[in-house]
């Protein structure tokens, strides 16, 4: 019983943050690099392949997100991060990550969102290692 209510809050904190990001727009991209984030970001990943429109295959990834600090405000505080499936299905989190520090959490080959909440301006960090070395 205490999942389903931990799941329904949690979905329900994604259904209240989306669509409420720094710049106006309804999410951004992931990967995205210093990026400001006061209050609530939605940072979303795509796994399509731009140069030939297909699924990328890796099963094994890494989602990541740096809290850089700084911005243009005081330095930047902790961070709540949540990473959700795009389908909602699975939501990990909360994750705290302070400033200067750097969250890698494993995911599968499905889309993949990113949910953060802070309550100073910080410069934020969103990527996904597949694991491929160039």
């Amino acid at each position: 019983m205490k999942k389903i209510i931990l799941l329904t809050v949690s979905i329900l904190m994604v259904t209240v943050v989306f669509g409420q990001t720094p710049n106006g727009s309804s999410q951004m991209p992931i990967p995205s690099y210093n990026v400001p984030v006061t209050g609530r970001a939605l940072f979303v990943g795509n796994t399509t392949n731009i140069n030939n429109n297909q699924a990328l295959i890796a099963e094994k990834r890494d989602m990541n997100v740096s809290n850089e600090g700084g911005g243009n405000g005081p330095v930047g505080g902790t961070m709540t991060v949540y990473i959700t499936r795009v389908d909602q299905s699975i939501v990990l989190g909360p994750y705290s990550i302070g400033a200067g520090q750097t969250i890698s959490v494993p995911i599968d080959n499905s889309p993949w969102d990113v949910i953060m909440v802070t309550s100073q301006t910080t410069l934020v960090n969103v990527w996904i290692d597949n694991g491929y070395s160039l």
